[in-house]
């Protein structure tokens, strides 16, 4: 667990101009002096000074010993204890930001439940410095580096709070939730520090510390009984879900991160009576949390450990929303009509042989097994997940315009690896559906105008191409109703297209129809 708070750490400490950097002199004037005069000095110092900042940033890794550690963070609370004498401006350093970074640093020098006695006293204020950070929540929800400097620091404190287990009844309370995720909702991405704001709301969610697997046992215990009762208190849920919504929107988030934004909110999805699974509904998270998967599957360059990540969350994710949604048919509807889940379930599966855990896709083979029964069962009075004719429509209409295609890659697959189970698997959500394993011309067509799909009969993605990523779509520009892969796909379906095309009997018979690129359609839900 690393909660040492380095100046890379903070977008908003440096403060150079034309080449000079104010800590310059306050650096250098630190290096000649003692640790004991250097607190000395500080306890007179402004708490928003150069010179504080530098030391704060210091302090945890220099070698002052237990009693200067102590020394120097009863300066700092001193500091912190007070209150601002002057009135400050709304775009300056607020009066807590240095003292807080130095209490971090010290703390996290030292194991917390290691040397209690020593840290009395810093335990001991906990609930002043939350009340300080609570106080100040309009500062923490602002934008530009210097908020998100605020964020790291505030995170950083509830984190190693957290950490301590005689805190426990003292964190688990409404307003240091509210804390940590203002913080954690607030962060800019182009910053490159979320992973850093996030840790508070992990630790809230009784995530596994990757970093010390010895404390993973009691980690589950850190975790408030009533979580998704205290978040929902402590930000309204349509806010909470417009800002992740926005965040997943993010082009240059990582694989990794993105999984673990996935796992928060699975978390937040676990009582099926809070309000999260119909808000994320509602709102139309899944949607974009689906087109953020499959893009993120179709990178060349991933890992493939980040992939089986990605794969067990969105998974878990999937399957939680229709375990916990009220109307159950209307959902998995819904996942079908308006998503890319079914291209996202057929990849998943393609990847099944690549990847280390072969618990990974348990999630994924759930819903798989959960749409093959809504179409098959026939206890229509007792069984709430039986077809009705939109879901039907929905499951064959998304899963016949990949079928053959999923298919061939899944068989393929199977010879080279020799494990059947996941062409088993799609080929018995075919016959679930009664799909036909015939594709014709007439049917291709009818799908691509559909689903704004390639309309070409011999389209190469299809037959052979895939999973493999494509470029920008083409149009008719004649209709505007037929879609391709290319110009080799709209020159080999015109033969058939110029029969049928409404535009081109307002044109001249011998003049060929151009096209025009048009941007790509990432999913059904955008057809």
């Amino acid at each position: 667990m690393c909660l040492h708070i380095h100046s890379t750490d903070l977008p908003g400490y440096c403060t150079c101009e034309s080449g000079i950097c104010e800590n310059a002199p306050a650096q250098a004037e630190l290096k000649t002096m003692s640790s004991v005069d250097a607190v000395n000095r500080a306890r007179d110092e402004d708490p928003r000074s150069p010179f504080m900042a530098v030391l704060a940033l210091d302090i945890g890794h220099n070698e002052s010993g237990y009693s200067g550690m102590l020394n120097a963070a009863g300066m700092f609370l001193d500091h912190l204890l007070k209150s601002p004498s002057v009135a400050e401006d709304q775009r300056s350093r607020r009066y807590w930001e240095c003292p807080m970074i130095g209490v971090v640093n010290i703390c996290a020098a030292f194991d917390p439940d290691g040397l209690k006695s020593y840290f009395l006293r810093i335990h001991n204020a906990c609930e002043k410095l939350v009340k300080i950070l609570y106080d100040d929540l309009e500062y923490l929800m602002q934008e530009g580096s210097a908020a998100e400097s605020r964020r790291i620091i505030a995170s950083r404190m509830i984190n190693y709070f957290l950490c301590v287990d005689s805190l426990t009844n003292v964190m688990h309370k409404q307003r240091v939730v509210k804390i940590a995720l203002i913080c954690w909702l607030y962060s800019d991405h182009t910053f490159g520090v979320r992973d850093i704001v996030r840790t508070a709301v992990e630790r809230l969610c009784g995530f596994p510390d990757l970093e010390e697997p010895q404390r993973s046992k009691t980690q589950k215990q850190r975790c408030p009984p009533n979580l998704i009762k205290l978040v929902s208190r402590a930000v309204d849920p349509s806010i909470l879900v417009s800002l992740l919504i926005n965040v997943l929107k993010y082009s240059k988030m990582t694989t990794e991160s993105f999984s673990t934004e996935i796992r928060v909110l699975i978390k937040l999805m676990e009582d099926p009576r809070g309000p999260f699974i119909s808000i994320f509904r509602q709102e139309g998270l899944h949607q974009v949390l689906m087109r953020r998967v499959r893009k993120c599957l179709g990178r060349q360059e991933t890992d493939i450990k980040d992939l089986e990540s990605l794969l067990v969350a969105s998974g878990k994710f999937t399957w939680c929303m229709l375990e916990g949604a009220k109307d159950g048919m209307d959902t998995i509807t819904d996942l079908l009509q308006n998503t890319c889940m079914v291209r996202v379930l057929a990849y998943a599966l393609w990847l099944g042989d690549s990847l280390q855990d072969h618990t990974a896709l348990s999630g994924w083979q759930n819903v798989l097994d959960r749409i093959s029964h809504c179409a098959t069962c026939e206890n229509s009075s007792r069984c709430v997940w039986h077809a009705t004719p939109e879901f039907l429509d929905a499951a064959r209409t998304v899963t016949e315009t990949i079928a053959f295609p999923a298919w061939a890659e899944l068989e393929k697959k199977a010879a080279q690896s020799g494990k059947q189970q996941y062409a088993d698997l799609w080929n018995g959500l075919i016959d679930a559906l009664k799909i036909s394993r015939e594709i014709t011309p007439d049917s291709i067509r009818a799908k691509g105008k559909s689903l704004k799909e390639c309309s070409d009969y011999e389209c190469w993605v299809r037959n052979g191409g895939w999973p493999k990523k494509r470029g920008k779509k083409y149009t008719c520009k004649g209709c505007f109703e037929v879609y391709y892969c290319g110009k080799a796909c709209q020159k080999s379906d015109w033969q058939t297209h110029k029969l049928e095309c409404p535009g081109r009997k307002k044109r001249t018979p011998n003049k060929e129809e151009s096209v025009e690129k048009h941007p790509r359609v990432g999913c059904q839900a955008r057809a």
